[in-house]
């Protein structure tokens, strides 16, 4: 179409507007052809078993060290139940030791 040449040059320019139109709208309608994404990782390289398994090892050591914290914590609040005053046991049997 562009090398025909027309009876009227007027039918002629609107024409060949008409066409420069509706090429400017497939090219902006245009997709691509050609795949630009990253290639994809493999699922055992997405997925770090190994450091996960760290992961959790460390996480049921801190556990296992505040269930100790726990259990000292709780050791030493029943021996200030068991004691009120805060006084050694040894002072007070010795004092109950020389009243008696």
């Amino acid at each position: 179409m562009w090398n025909q040449s027309r009876s009227n040059r007027l039918i002629g320019e609107r024409e060949k507007v008409k066409e420069h139109i509706m090429h400017v709208q497939r090219l902006r309608s245009v997709k691509p052809s050609i795949d630009m994404r990253g290639p994809e990782k493999p699922v055992h390289l997405a997925n770090n078993f190994k450091r996960e398994m760290k992961n959790m090892e460390r996480l049921s050591e801190i556990q296992y060290q505040n269930r100790v914290l726990l259990r000292k914590m709780l050791h030493i609040d029943l021996k200030k139940q068991q004691n009120p005053q805060g006084k050694k046991l040894k002072n007070i049997l010795s004092k109950k030791d020389l009243n008696h």
